[in-house]
């Protein structure tokens, strides 16, 4: 029943709801995110203002309620194509160029300025003006006679003799322009979904052989080493705790970047990483003298088994990304 209203929640899963990165990325700029989420709102709220139109007194004989209609509806369809078109600008997709579209767009726009935008002062190019009537004795809920004057004449039939340029006059049957403009709007909309695919499933191309779970899984040995270096007093590895810590580090530096480079998101873990490297600073210095004397060795080995669960939840983190984007390949 709302072809355009099943089009933008297809869009919000694709902006915000299934791609947090994609949303991460748009939030960067608070007035397009902004922009988006009110365009969205307004293809919604306007598909179901039309819908009423086409379904709600539709017998009326009353000339000003069917005003009130018509003005409505007409004011509705232009305000549709422009959250259409700011959609576009929120999500920095190219407006199709296709001149069936742009014919059909300008017709509508051009009826609601003759009929009830500005028929007392159309603009026609820099100076030329026309002037809109609206058939009061042809005036039904769905439709009018249109008849706009042209004092120098329509400059669209300027090539076209047989035609009196100074005098248009049309029917215009508004089911038939929200029909039209519904159908044209679902191939736009189709249009944008195919792109935000396309997008996204490139950008995951990208890292196609590349996983994050691998950057973590080196740190598996240090930890081993560490732990025995706290409980075993004679343990060879115990001289090698620094460079254990430092392994470890590396990684968390080498995972932070790679989360960067996907550009997703870290907010619901970033923080783990100032405890995760305060914990491992004290595992170091645990296994060194301070003020002449040793940390208990005990410490060392509560703060790198910390540190282990903290790099496991990192792990599961990495597996759910890596999951989604092999999946999109």
């Amino acid at each position: 029943m709302y072809p355009l209203s099943e089009r933008v929640n297809e869009i919000r899963n694709l902006t915000e709801i299934d791609n947090y990165r994609k949303e991460h990325l748009l939030r960067r700029n608070m007035t397009k995110w902004l922009m988006l989420g009110s365009c969205m709102n307004t293809i919604e709220i306007t598909e179901k203002g039309l819908e009423s139109f086409l379904t709600e007194d539709t017998d009326s004989s009353g000339t000003g309620k069917n005003y009130l209609r018509i003005s409505g509806a007409l004011q509705i369809l232009v305000t549709q194509q422009e959250a259409v078109k700011n959609l576009h600008n929120a999500l920095d997709i190219k407006l199709p160029k296709d001149s069936s579209i742009k014919k059909v767009v300008e017709n509508i726009q051009r009826i609601r300025v003759s009929a009830t935008g500005h028929p007392t002062d159309i603009k026609i190019g820099k100076k030329e003006k026309a002037f809109g009537y609206i058939n009061g004795r042809n005036f039904g809920p769905q439709g009018f006679e249109l008849f706009t004057d042209y004092p120098e004449g329509d400059p669209r039939f300027k090539h076209a003799p047989e035609k009196d340029l100074r005098y248009q006059h049309e029917y215009v049957d508004i089911p038939h322009l929200i029909a039209t403009q519904k159908d044209i709007l679902i191939g736009v909309l189709d249009k944008v979904i195919e792109t935000l695919r396309e997008e996204e499933i490139a950008h995951r191309k990208k890292f196609t052989g590349e996983k994050l779970t691998k950057v973590l899984q080196i740190t598996d040995p240090f930890f081993s080493y560490i732990c025995e270096a706290a409980t075993l007093p004679n343990s060879i590895h115990i001289q090698g705790v620094d460079s254990y810590v430092d392994g470890i580090l590396e990684s968390i530096e080498k995972f932070k970047r790679e989360v960067k480079d996907r550009e997703e998101p870290d907010h619901t873990f970033s923080w783990r990483y100032e405890y995760l490297e305060n914990a491992l600073q004290r595992v170091k210095d645990c296994f060194h003298k301070v003020n002449g004397t040793h940390f208990n060795k005990k410490n060392a080995y509560a703060f790198a088994r910390f540190a282990q669960q903290e790099v496991k939840e990192l792990k599961e983190i990495a597996k759910e990304i890596d999951e989604r984007y092999a999946a999109a390949v």
